[in-house]
């Protein structure tokens, strides 16, 4: 009887934990975390980072609608947004730009804001929405995984003959 139990017990949390992990990965469950840091955040500067990832990914959609001539499909990727090309080809010249223009994006967001800074004597804000955009737009060039850094990488090695 106890090992019937037991078994009935396993199956159980068994398909619980199934269930969690597969919710988990739904955009519910991001936006349940994104609400918990906003609602934590009596600094503002989580604010100031989740618009300058936005502004990254406004980078890359404005960039795909002008090569492309439509809008792009977005979807959930890991713990952000990433844009669902689909069926889109686009030459390798293209595919460097789309990977460029989130970081690039950033870095021109947070050159405007230095300039506010040094020369309006702005406050903190916009200074930490400055380094907000270069952290974004660095930690994004890093070679590695689905990053832009590491498309940038590949693509430029193929362009110069280097992969």
């Amino acid at each position: 009887m106890e090992r019937c139990l037991l078994r009935s017990a396993k199956k159980l949390f068994a398909g619980i934990s199934e269930r969690v992990r597969c919710a988990a990965s739904t955009p519910a469950a991001a936006l349940t975390g994104l609400y918990l840091v906003l609602q934590t955040d009596h600094t503002g500067f989580a604010r100031l980072g989740l618009l300058a990832a936005l502004l990254h990914e406004w980078g890359h959609i404005l960039v795909y609608r002008r090569l492309s001539g439509h809008w792009p499909r977005l979807r959930w990727a890991g713990f952000g947004v990433a844009l669902a090309i689909g069926e889109t080809e686009f030459c390798p010249r293209k595919q460097f730009l789309l990977a460029a223009a989130g970081p690039c994006a950033n870095f021109l967001w947070a050159a405007g804001a230095w300039v506010w800074v040094t020369q309006i004597r702005a406050g903190y804000y916009p200074a930490f929405f400055a380094a907000a955009n270069v952290c974004v737009g660095a930690f994004n060039l890093l070679p590695f995984g689905p990053l832009d850094g590491n498309r940038v990488l590949c693509l430029g090695k193929k362009r110069w003959g280097r992969g």
